[in-house]
């Protein structure tokens, strides 16, 4: 597990990105007290770099993906809405 400053480091963006990718559900995270750890792995399949045995996932792709999915595009007006209604799906 990683620190927020470390995961930036390894996926070679901003401590700040790092924490939207959180935020937005798109990275999985667990606190410890005040800090938010993610797992390598995870880091490096959103940073872009294969994981041996993970699924690579780019950003286009996840788009695509919510974009074909028809039950949650046609309620969604914003790409906010979607984000959200993916945020929902991945905590039920």
């Amino acid at each position: 597990m990683l620190d927020v400053q470390a995961a930036a480091s390894l996926a070679s963006r901003t401590p700040e990105t790092v924490r939207r990718w959180v935020w937005s559900g798109r990275l999985p995270a667990e606190r410890q007290g005040r800090r938010l750890l993610v797992a390598r792995d995870d880091v490096l399949r959103i940073a872009g770099v294969d994981v041996p045995g993970g699924r690579h996932v780019s950003l286009v792709e996840w788009a695509a993906e919510l974009l074909a999915d028809d039950d949650r595009t046609s309620k969604a007006k914003t790409a906010s809405d979607l984000v959200l209604a993916d945020r929902a799906e991945r905590s039920a």
